[in-house]
């Protein structure tokens, strides 16, 4: 299973919800890179979002999309 990282992090003075995306990595030497120019660039709240891709997850979105099973 492979596990995908997203890092959000905030401008001073916006709301909580305007989160941008730094970056989208499986690289955890990139994910600790993008985490300093964020920071160095001003951002705050950084917050890392982990997401575990397999094969039934896509499933299951693509079903309830009406988009159907996927099949190994």
């Amino acid at each position: 299973m492979r596990t995908i990282y997203v890092l959000y992090a905030n401008k001073p003075g916006n709301p909580d919800y305007l989160e941008d995306i730094i970056t989208e990595t499986t690289d955890l030497k990139h994910l600790e890179a993008a985490k300093k120019w964020a920071a160095d660039n001003g951002f705050i709240s950084l917050r890392i979002h982990k997401f575990r891709y397999s094969q039934n997850d896509f499933n299951n979105m693509t079903s309830a999309f009406a988009g159907g099973v996927v099949r190994n």
